[in-house]
């Protein structure tokens, strides 16, 4: 009513996000592009996207409140962010080398592989940063890893998000056919 336009704060679903950039792209849009606009712009944007990222995690991470687990949340989500760039980057390259498609089947398992990674490192370090914090991380290793309780645990959940976001992918491709239909359509007027 102002005429204000306010971006909409989750256009996509936070259950519908199997990487990290778009995650945090849809998490809080408008703080988002905030975020884009004054500090990851200036720094370099895309250009400088490895160390401009850095710069907004750790303000994010102060902004939030200047706290040691927050400080480190903010660095894995860095960190994380810059290998899921890398990695993508060096995917790209491989699906081109070996000749693969995004529809072929291969190259679905591997996208989903990774995307699976990501949402239970995505899970991980938000434990750090809102739960458990740096001190519970050695204590929830040891759990997991060192027990077989904790394998079955972790390998289960692994499991199931890889099904989760094979849902996901097909999810986004039933999407990106149904915005192509109806913004190619023709509107009949009754």
């Amino acid at each position: 009513m102002d005429g204000v336009d306010v971006t909409e704060n989750m256009a996509k679903a936070w259950t519908n996000n199997y990487t990290i950039s778009g995650f945090w792209k849809g998490w809080h849009a408008s703080f988002n592009k905030w975020l884009v606009r004054y500090i990851y712009v200036p720094l370099g944007g895309t250009g400088n996207k490895n160390i401009a990222v850095w710069f907004v995690f750790g303000f994010v991470a102060i902004w939030h409140d200047a706290e040691a687990k927050l400080i480190a949340w903010g660095a894995m989500n860095a960190g994380f962010f810059v290998l899921e760039h890398f990695v993508s980057s060096r995917w790209v390259k491989v699906m081109e080398k070996v000749g693969w498609e995004d529809d072929d089947w291969i190259a679905r398992q591997f996208r989903v592989l990774g995307g699976a990674t990501f949402v239970f490192v995505l899970m991980a370090v938000n434990s750090v940063g809102y739960g458990i914090g740096i001190s519970g991380v050695s204590r929830g290793v040891t759990e997991i890893l060192f027990t077989n309780e904790g394998l079955w645990f972790a390998s289960g959940s692994y499991v199931l998000l890889f099904c989760v976001v094979q849902v996901m992918v097909q999810t986004d491709k039933i999407e990106k056919s149904y915005d192509w239909v109806t913004a190619n359509s023709v509107k009949h007027v009754d």
